[in-house]
């Protein structure tokens, strides 16, 4: 089974296709490496491929994604609740700032980039 690229990435890809041996050999259905190809050198073609591609903002889109899915399972193994989570749309983060179903993400983004 063929795996396809992300629609962000598509239009991008078009212009400039993968060597169909690189991604049929390490990809599954579901995006999983098939073995460990961390050094293998067809997996370094790929990211030779691929890394001219990326732009800034997908860099910066990835992060942002990261910061606020580490904020979320924090948030959540602290006990408290996402303002989706209560019919108030209120709730508090455990930095201890209110928090709303309008400036949540701004609040991730401004105060918790760095979680680990």
């Amino acid at each position: 089974m063929r795996v396809r690229p992300a629609r962000s990435l598509q239009p991008r890809l078009q212009s400039k296709q993968l060597p169909e041996s690189s991604l049929s050999n390490h990809l599954r259905p579901h995006g999983r490496a098939q073995n460990d190809v961390r050094g293998d050198k067809s997996n370094q073609q790929l990211h030779g491929y691929l890394l001219p591609l990326l732009q800034p903002a997908d860099f910066e889109a990835y992060r942002r994604n990261q910061a606020f899915h580490k904020w979320r399972h924090r948030t959540w193994s602290e006990g408290l609740k996402m303002p989706t989570q209560l019919a108030s749309g209120r709730s508090k983060c455990f930095c201890g700032a209110a928090i709303n179903l309008e400036n949540t993400e701004q609040h991730v983004y401004k105060k918790h980039m760095d979680l680990k």
